[in-house]
């Protein structure tokens, strides 16, 4: 059983399929794999509508 929290926050590719490596971002962590790596340096943009809110943000939206 693969551990969801490993797998890429872009591609959903899991340590066992590709090298993952944990980032922080905000107080948390997401894990990128090493093909989606250029996504987090020049397209952050496209990343960020994939990046979870944090319950901050959703109490502000509600």
């Amino acid at each position: 059983m693969r551990d969801e929290s490993k797998t890429c926050l872009n591609c959903g590719a899991g340590e066992d399929e590709t090298p993952v490596v944990m980032w922080r971002y905000q107080g948390r962590e997401f894990w990128m794999c090493a093909e989606c790596l250029p996504i987090i340096i020049h397209k952050r943009e496209q990343l960020m509508v994939k990046w979870p809110p944090t319950d901050a943000a959703q109490q502000t939206q509600n």
